[in-house]
């Protein structure tokens, strides 16, 4: 009983962690994401 509740008080905070991360913003992951890589471009030469 007492290993099931520490699950859910586990689960609980790391819910909770998560929705305040997806809310931060990164200035500097921002600018890396238009580095002149094109992902689409690159796998369609590979096919």
């Amino acid at each position: 009983m007492i290993s099931v509740a520490l699950k859910l008080l586990q689960e609980k905070e790391l819910e909770e962690a998560y929705r305040d991360a997806s809310t931060e913003v990164d200035e500097d992951w921002d600018m890396t994401i238009g580095d002149g890589l094109n992902v689409e471009r690159e796998i369609n030469a590979v096919s």
